[in-house]
């Protein structure tokens, strides 16, 4: 399985930045002879997952700490893993304009330097885990007309509950939002862009939500699983044992890209 670890300067955070892109490829040792014209055929296009990191991680470690190119080979789907520092995906206060660097320029370098990545919605998925998991769903309900369907893993879905609380205490909100206060309501507010959607009778993609029994992050899931419940939005919901580790994560990412049910490449499709 081809792994790219890009590096490039990026005209809207005005300085490097890195992103590790994989694509899939047959498998090994298939029963299926695969010809070198069929494996490398231009014409395909790959269905992508967007993968998102949580906070104090960087682009690699979905790729250190789980299986999940091994995941991506089986479901015959590219990855594309950026970084956004302790962000949240938004545009920061005092930092660079991640938002517009995830939602906009980034789809923009992908097009053109992986023109075998798809750009079609019905082929284009977003996952992430703890901050990733709301960076995934911020994405996936800013930009129905992306993402057919998106995935948090025990996300941290309630950003101004969970820093008025201090239940993450070493990260500065107010470098990310300024005035804590500004995010209630606002489109940096899941249940508020839900609400948005709907008001506007937006297609929204699918929904799969995910959180340990043990993770200090369960409550906020469940109130969220509540609200978007009560809104009369549909979301697949799993919960298990589990703590906020990579342990969890690592299982519940297979049942993720299970649940989203990725369109198989056939590799001696004639294209």
């Amino acid at each position: 399985m081809p792994i790219f670890h890009c590096s490039y300067f990026s005209t809207t955070l005005q300085t490097e930045t890195k992103l590790v892109v994989t694509l899939p490829g047959p498998f090994l040792f298939s029963e299926d002879d695969v010809s070198l014209e069929n494996q490398f055929n231009p014409k395909r296009t790959y269905p992508v997952v967007y993968l998102l990191h949580g906070a104090t991680d960087n682009e690699e470690g979905w790729l250190r700490y789980t299986s999940v190119e091994r995941y991506a080979r089986e479901h015959g789907v590219a990855l594309v893993l950026p970084y956004v520092e302790n962000s949240f995906y938004v545009d920061m206060h005092c930092g660079p304009r991640y938002w517009r660097f995830i939602s906009h320029e980034l789809p923009l370098f992908i097009r053109a330097t992986f023109p075998a990545i798809t750009t079609k919605r019905e082929e284009t998925y977003v996952a992430g885990l703890s901050m990733g998991g709301y960076g995934a769903l911020l994405l996936a309900l800013r930009q129905p007309e992306r993402f057919c369907a998106a995935a948090s893993l025990s996300g941290a879905l309630d950003p101004y509950q969970l820093f008025k609380e201090g239940i993450i205490p070493n990260l500065d909100h107010k470098t990310i939002y300024g005035n804590l206060d500004n995010v209630p309501g606002s489109d940096m507010d899941l249940l508020a862009l839900l609400q948005k959607n709907i008001d506007e009778d937006r297609p929204l993609p699918r929904l799969f939500q995910a959180c340990g029994t043990e993770d200090f992050l369960y409550s906020m899931n469940r109130n969220f699983l509540e609200s978007a419940t009560k809104m009369g939005v549909p979301i697949t919901y799993e919960e298990s044992p589990g703590m906020h580790s990579w342990d969890f994560w690592d299982r519940m990412i297979v049942r993720a890209l299970d649940w989203f049910d990725i369109p198989q490449l056939d590799w001696n499709e004639a294209l």
